[in-house]
C-alpha cells in the first residue's frame, strides 16, 4: 500500500477584463448593474452576463458571455460616436421638431442649436407664427456631424389702417378681422 496525498484542486472563478481603446472611462455594466469604469479586471459568477459598455454621445457597445470556471475573458469595446446635428436660422423663437417631436428652440437669430440623434434618416422641421414653416429630411450615420441652415422666411404683412376702428377686413371674399392691426399672408 502506498499513502498518496491528495491535493486538493481550487476551481477559480471567471475573470473578465474590459478595455475600450478609442472612449477613455466608459461605465461598464454587467447584467444592467454598473461596476466601474473600462480597462479594469473583475471576477465573473459562473453562467451567461450581458456586458455593455456606456458613454455620453456614443452608441453602447454589449456582447454576452457565457463566463465558465477557470476562464479569462478579455473584451475589448469600441464606441462608435453619435451622429450630431447643428441647426441654424436667421430667425429667433424659432421652434424646432425633429421627427414630429419639439427638440428646442433658438434663441436668437443665427445662433446654433446642436443636439445628437440616432443614426438614420430624419425629418427635422422649423417654425415661427407669422413665417413660412421649413422642413428636411436627411440621412446621418455614426461618428457624422451635419450643419443645417433652417431659412424659414417671414409671411407677408397685410396693415389697413382706418379712422373707423369698428370696421371689418375681407380678403379673397372671406372675413379676416379688424382694421388697424398686421395680418399674415399665405403666400399666393
Amino acid at each position: 500500500d502506498q499513502n498518496l496525498q491528495l491535493k486538493p484542486v481550487m476551481d477559480r472563478l471567471p475573470l473578465l477584463k474590459v478595455a475600450s481603446g478609442n472612449v477613455p472611462e466608459a461605465e461598464v455594466y454587467i447584467d444592467q448593474k454598473k461596476i466601474g469604469l473600462t480597462n479594469f479586471t473583475t471576477s465573473l459568477k459562473v453562467g451567461k452576463h450581458l456586458i455593455e459598455v456606456q458613454k455620453e454621445g456614443y452608441k453602447s457597445w454589449q456582447q454576452e458571455v457565457n463566463a465558465t470556471l477557470n476562464q479569462q475573458y478579455n473584451l475589448h469595446a469600441v464606441l462608435r460616436k453619435k451622429p450630431i446635428i447643428q441647426v441654424r436660422s436667421p430667425v429667433g423663437g424659432t421652434a424646432l421638431y425633429l421627427d414630429g417631436n419639439k427638440i428646442g428652440t433658438l434663441e436668437l437669430g443665427s445662433a446654433v442649436y446642436s443636439f445628437v440623434v440616432s443614426a438614420g434618416t430624419h425629418q427635422l422641421e422649423a417654425d415661427k407664427k407669422g413665417y413660412v414653416g421649413w422642413s428636411s429630411r436627411f440621412s446621418v450615420g455614426y461618428g457624422e456631424e451635419h450643419s443645417i441652415y433652417a431659412g424659414i422666411k417671414q409671411l407677408p404683412l397685410l396693415q389697413v389702417n382706418s379712422p373707423n376702428e369698428n370696421a371689418k377686413l375681407w380678403l379673397d371674399g372671406q372675413p379676416l378681422g379688424g382694421v388697424n392691426k398686421e395680418y399674415s399672408l399665405l403666400p399666393g
